[in-house]
């Protein structure tokens, strides 16, 4: 199950995608607005552990159908008229978070997300396996679940920050061939 972080970066990823242009340093406020919208799926989980039903996580937040609807309605909202460009950039970087979720789930029935709520409950996952994890021998045990937090956070960093950054470095490059020929 992937953390904020590989949510984060992979939703960069597919924001750097979709522009067609890298990230810069002064646009920190669109990198954490892109991150919000990856991680917000995972908001159900706060609902889940005050009503105490844990199958409440990853049904409606983590539909495709959900992802759809939520982010064209933040484009209208945000440009007070139908954006659809705009739309499709906030859908997709919902719509990533299921998709990450549905990729490193092993069991469909228990965890997986509902990628199509409401019209089906059913879960799904691809199966192939999870994050792999990091065994350190000696950590104290009150101290596990914190080692292993920085663990996954590590990994997830190892995993998808060269990727974003080789899709930002391609992206920038092919600009700057475009630019150069074009002018």
């Amino acid at each position: 199950m992937p953390y904020p972080i590989g949510h984060s970066l992979v939703a960069w990823t597919v924001g750097v995608v979709c522009r067609r242009r890298h990230l810069t340093i002064i646009e920190w406020k669109t990198a954490l607005w892109w991150s919000f919208l990856a991680v917000s799926p995972d908001f159900d989980f706060a609902i889940s552990t005050i009503t105490g039903d844990y199958d409440l996580h990853r049904t409606g937040t983590h539909s495709l159908i959900t992802a759809v609807v939520v982010g064209m309605l933040l484009a209208i909202i945000e440009f007070r008229a139908f954006n659809w460009r705009r739309g499709l950039l906030y859908t997709a970087l919902i719509g990533s978070h299921a998709m990450l979720d549905w990729a490193t789930t092993l069991a469909a029935r228990t965890s997986g997300p509902a990628l199509f709520w409401p019209i089906s409950n059913q879960r799904y996952a691809l199966g192939v396996g999870t994050m792999p994890e990091i065994a350190i021998p000696g950590v104290p045990v009150t101290l596990q679940p914190f080692f292993e937090l920085v663990q996954i956070c590590l990994v997830e960093l190892l995993i998808f920050l060269p990727i974003f950054l080789l899709i930002s470095f391609v992206i920038s490059y092919f600009r700057r061939t475009q630019s150069i020929t074009a002018a």
